[in-house]
């Protein structure tokens, strides 16, 4: 079917027509009313005779699309046919929001995954050096060693520590949102 693709603006033929003013249209001989676009037909070696053309409106009342119905196979489009595509258009609207909901859900979801590798990396490196200074002053001899080396060792314990209260505060801002 991509290969076979036929893409127009939303403001050309009968389906943009319906799409920019959100009314459903019946043509019956689609080559006499000014909106029909016969450039596709021209392209595709189509013959459209006949349209019937919906908007889909979605929950929001925004219009999201237009579902059309060419060349009935005999005679011209009735109230029954425009009830039938009516009805097949509402739950097209249903089928595509819910493809845009999913893909919003995708997307939230790999944003999450980042945020949350992102955190885990950034908690990693303050608690490693957190671990081995308290590591280092455990096994240091309480009168012994160097008081200026122990002095270093808690300012960096310190810092990792504010380091990791901060990054709590980010968390919980992201949480939050």
């Amino acid at each position: 079917l991509k290969k076979r693709e036929i893409r127009i603006p939303s403001d050309y033929g009968v389906a943009g027509w319906v799409f920019q003013h959100r009314v459903p249209v019946t043509v019956n001989d689609a080559y006499s009313d000014p909106r029909f676009y016969s450039e596709v037909d021209k392209t595709s070696g189509f013959r459209t005779r006949n349209i019937m053309c919906v908007p889909l409106i979605n929950w929001g009342g925004r219009c999201i699309g237009a579902l059309q119905s060419l060349n009935k196979r005999s005679g011209d489009f009735t109230d029954d046919d425009f009830e039938l595509l009516n009805f097949i258009a509402n739950y097209v609207t249903i089928a595509l929001e819910n493809m845009r909901y999913v893909e919003e859900l995708r997307d939230l979801n790999k944003a999450r995954e980042r945020a949350v590798n992102h955190l885990s990396h950034e908690l990693k490196t303050p608690l490693a050096l957190i671990g081995t200074i308290f590591d280092t002053l455990s096994r240091d001899e309480p009168a012994g060693g160097d008081p200026a080396r122990k002095v270093r060792m808690l300012s960096r314990g310190m810092r990792n520590v504010r380091r990791l209260v901060d990054l709590q505060e980010k968390i919980d801002d992201i949480l939050n949102l």
